[in-house]
């Protein structure tokens, strides 16, 4: 299993719309970036391309750690009915 997740849920949040919209659409045209309208998942090469610079990196540990309190923040935001 690899750092990074299948699927993701993307609100843009510290980013502005501006930033984000055409590139998102771009990746989507280039069929890179897929989604359901909620979630968005990354085409199989791309998660690759990204594990494999990942696992040649020498901040490995720095980005694990950041991923998972980037998740933990994350978290913290989901109500709990």
């Amino acid at each position: 299993m690899g750092l990074y997740p299948s699927r993701i849920q993307f609100r843009g949040e510290g980013f502005p719309p501006e930033d984000v919209e055409k590139p998102r659409r771009d990746l989507i045209k280039l069929h890179l970036l897929k989604t359901d309208k909620k979630t968005y998942s990354l085409h199989q090469l791309i998660r690759q391309v990204f594990q494999k610079k990942l696992d040649e990196s020498t901040e490995t540990e720095e980005a694990k750690t950041a991923f998972a309190a980037m998740l933990q923040h994350q978290s913290q935001k989901i109500e709990l009915s």
